[in-house]
């Protein structure tokens, strides 16, 4: 079965998804929360970039950019 990792962003809990249920309505199986699956870029400074990047189950895509 091909499938991924989504974590819920409320609780943390890793949740495995067949890739034919990705465009479904789904929930967390831990603590029922809607699952999100981005779709397009998120703006994320400093504070976030661990919890977002550096610990996320799978591939992350990453663009560096600066206003300075």
């Amino acid at each position: 079965m091909d499938a991924t990792i989504i974590r819920c962003r409320r609780c943390g809990k890793k949740n495995k998804i067949a890739l034919k249920n990705i465009d479904s309505k789904l929930n967390c199986g831990h603590c029922r929360e809607r699952l999100v699956i981005l779709d397009s870029p998120l703006n994320i400074g400093e504070l976030h970039f661990q919890k977002e990047v550096l610990d996320e189950v799978g591939l992350t895509g990453v663009i560096f950019s600066s206003d300075t």
